[in-house]
């Protein structure tokens, strides 16, 4: 199988600000949002919950859930 290598020029480029973005933590609103975007057929792992579990008790765990992503957010960044 050969190397697959990216030059430059191949591939489009994002500007600053989208790549600032990309970085930045995101909020709560935009967590939900992206756990609702989500097929809720998928799931992490064999022994993981799936999405529709994650929606049917956001009521009761969305808070935690935040919180524990924007931690990973934050570990991210060192």
């Amino acid at each position: 199988m050969p190397d697959i290598w990216i030059q430059d020029g191949m591939m489009p480029k994002i500007a600053e600000y989208e790549a600032v973005g990309l970085e930045e933590i995101p909020n709560d609103r935009e967590i939900k949002e992206a756990v609702w975007s989500c097929n809720s057929t998928k799931a992490s792992g064999p022994e993981g919950y799936n999405m529709a579990f994650i929606k049917k008790v956001w009521d009761t765990i969305g808070r935690e859930f935040t919180t524990l992503v924007k931690a990973a957010y934050g570990a991210a960044r060192g």
